[in-house]
């Protein structure tokens, strides 16, 4: 019995090793980042319901639209996704880009942690004009785009990059697009609420609230 013990050991850490390598070859987080399915505006991932919360990817995508007539956002020559957004209704609507800085989804050469320089812009989709965009001052920040947009027309929102370099322009980030805020009913006796339902996304503004703590 002790000798058959002797011979299993072995035999089962060689086991052992060869499924680890095996497993390794195959890791999904060991293959190429996938290009993002909404690489184009005729794959734009459709935006039908708000308040959107959406995460996203720009890696290894194609770089589309690379100059708009909007200002600092006319040279654009990051990799650049899209999504279609049809408003319900003409009204002002809300449009905020939140880059994730933490983790970049790939590895890049250099001597610090690559900072997300991603931009976002909105343009009318049959004509192609550009309606509005932003561009943080600060890379790694939140760009938010107030916009007014009209009611049954199409729009593409666009997150790109102003970066030339490759490690500062690809990154993941979360979008979110819901009707801008009218007033602000936030106080102590007319509290905003926040709806049961998740994913959601609520904004707001300090514009005519009143000091109550």
């Amino acid at each position: 019995m002790s000798a058959q013990m002797i011979r299993s050991r072995p035999l089962g850490r060689s086991l052992a090793v060869v499924s680890i390598a095996i497993a390794c070859a195959v890791s999904p987080s060991m293959a190429a980042f996938p290009r993002p399915l909404n690489d184009t505006p005729a794959t734009a991932e459709l935006i039908t319901t708000i308040p959107a919360v959406l995460t996203g990817a720009n890696v290894n995508g194609d770089d589309t639209i690379s100059a708009t007539s909007l200002a600092g956002l006319t040279s654009v020559t990051g990799a650049d996704v899209f999504y279609s957004f049809t408003p319900p209704a003409t009204g002002d609507y809300w449009l905020t880009m939140i880059p994730w800085v933490e983790v970049p989804v790939y590895a890049s050469s250099g001597g610090t942690v690559p900072v997300p320089n991603l931009c976002v812009y909105v343009r009318e989709a049959d004509t192609g004009t550009f309606v509005a965009g932003s561009d943080a001052n600060v890379r790694g920040q939140p760009d938010t785009v107030v916009t007014t947009l009209t009611g049954g027309v199409e729009y593409e929102i666009v997150v790109d990059s102003t970066e030339t370099v490759q490690r500062g322009q690809e990154f993941e980030f979360t979008l979110v697009v819901n009707a801008a805020p009218v007033g602000s009913p936030e106080d102590c006796f007319t509290p905003g609420l926040i709806p049961n339902e998740l994913p959601t996304a609520v904004v707001g503004t300090l514009t005519g609230a009143v000091d109550d703590v």
